[in-house]
Parts: C-alpha cells; sequence; structure tokens
C-alpha cells in the first residue's frame, strides 16, 4: 500500500515526466551504490594487463578516468588524440580504459545481441541476490566456468566475449558490479568510442552481466536508467559488451 501511494504521488507531481523522474532515481541510487562500493573496497590488481599510464596509482585514484588504449601500451586521453591524431591510428586501438578507485577494465569496441544462455535448468556460478552480485569485482572467472560449460551451445554472451580475441586479449562478460560502472560513465565512454570508430553504447537497450540469479535468471543493467535487475529470462537476447583487465 505504501509503495502505491508513493507511484501515485509521483504520478500526480510528475505528470507524463513521471517515467523520466523513475529512471533518474534509479540512475542516482546506482550511482551512490557505486560511490559507496569505492570508498569502503580496495581495487586488486592481480592478473591484471599493465599498460603505460602516466597518472596515479588506481588505489590513488579520487576520480574517474578514461582512456584510449593502444596496442604498442600507450594510453591517451581524449584531449591528446584530438589534439594529435595524425599521431595515432585507430587500427591500433585495444578499446577505451576506465579507471576508477575500485575497479579498472577496458571496454570492448564491438558489441553483439546474444542470449545469455539456452540452458535455464542450471546455475553454472552459483545464486547471487543483488548484495552479493554486486561484491564480484570481475567477471573473468565466472566468464570462464561458463564456456566450460556451455561448450555445447551455440553462441552465448559468454562465448562471444571469451573469443573475440581482439588484440589478444582476454576478453569476458562484465560482473554486474563491472557493467554497472560502464553504464554510469556511458557518456564518457561513447565520447572516445566515437572518436575511435567503435561500437556506441545504447541507453536504450539491456545489457548482460555474467553474474547469475539463479538457474534460470541472470543479471543486467538497463542502460536508459542505470537499473540493476536480475529477473531476465537466460534465453533472452539482448545487448554484449566485452571487458579486458587493465591497470
Amino acid at each position: 500500500m505504501k509503495k502505491t501511494i508513493v507511484l501515485t504521488d509521483l504520478f500526480r507531481e510528475f505528470g507524463d515526466k513521471a517515467q523520466d523522474a523513475l529512471n533518474f532515481i534509479a540512475n542516482e541510487t546506482n550511482r551512490r551504490k557505486l560511490a559507496w562500493l569505492e570508498n569502503e573496497q580496495t581495487c586488486q590488481g592481480n592478473g591484471r594487463i599493465d599498460f603505460n599510464v602516466n597518472v596515479t596509482e588506481t588505489a590513488n585514484v579520487s576520480e574517474p578516468q578514461f582512456f584510449i588504449v593502444l596496442d604498442d601500451g600507450r594510453c591517451v586521453t581524449k584531449v591528446e588524440w584530438t589534439a594529435g591524431s595524425e599521431k595515432y591510428s585507430k587500427d591500433q586501438v585495444v578499446g577505451i580504459a576506465v579507471r576508477t578507485p575500485l575497479l579498472s577494465f577496458i571496454v570492448s569496441l564491438k558489441q553483439w545481441k546474444e542470449r545469455w544462455s539456452e540452458d535455464t535448468d542450471h546455475c553454472i556460478t552459483g545464486e547471487h541476490n543483488e548484495a552479493q552480485a554486486m561484491q564480484i569485482l570481475s567477471g573473468l572467472e565466472h566468464t570462464r566456468q561458463l564456456v566450460e560449460a556451455q561448450e555445447d551451445e551455440g553462441d552465448t554472451a559468454a562465448k562471444l566475449c571469451w573469443n573475440y580475441n581482439h588484440k589478444e586479449l582476454q576478453w569476458y562478460l562484465p560482473s554486474l558490479l563491472e557493467l554497472g560502472t560502464i553504464c554510469a560513465y556511458k557518456e564518457e565512454i561513447n565520447d572516445l568510442l566515437k572518436l575511435v570508430g567503435g561500437d556506441p553504447l545504447l541507453f536504450d537497450k539491456y545489457y548482460w552481466a555474467s553474474t547469475e540469479n539463479s538457474s534460470y535468471y541472470a543479471w543486467y543493467v538497463y542502460f536508459g536508467s542505470g537499473l540493476f535487475g536480475g529477473y531476465c529470462g537466460k534465453y533472452f537476447s539482448t545487448v554484449v559488451r566485452a571487458v579486458a583487465a587493465f591497470i
């Protein structure tokens, strides 16, 4: 009953803008979740790729940072790329690096649309509620487990990421936390993707995470509002974006 009163008040206050208000609330809620986690935890760098970035160490980063990563190890800012575009080639681009106090990873240039799995009878990586899902810093190990379990299937979200093989990096399906971070900084990431010719993040689509909710459902993020959802059937096809480790 209380929830109905809140929604009624919202529609009374905002009218036909009520959906925009709901989207703002969802997005702001998830931004605050990420901010809290970044203040409470420190990033573990084991097993990540070391690129030549002339910035402070991850543990000391207070603001998010974004770079165009090149295959010779250079990491270029938006200003550097725009000012000296003749120095760089789009063919050299690995992806877009995101660095926050908690997480660091590279976002792939490409994305796909695919189902999570045709198997809705088995939970491969364990059941995770939202609190548990948000504690998984990297989707690498879950993606590895999923690829092994889905050997007899055709394309799946995890397999598309794992087999991407761009610039010989090991790409994987992001965890819910990594995916939420991409969504939180989607405008900044898209600015760099546009410069290098990558597929833009779509703000009106759902993106798969590598984190399972149950045998039937997997977690996703709706990029229109930042909503984290755990009740989407694995057999649905939606957007898949790969990430790779980064220091």
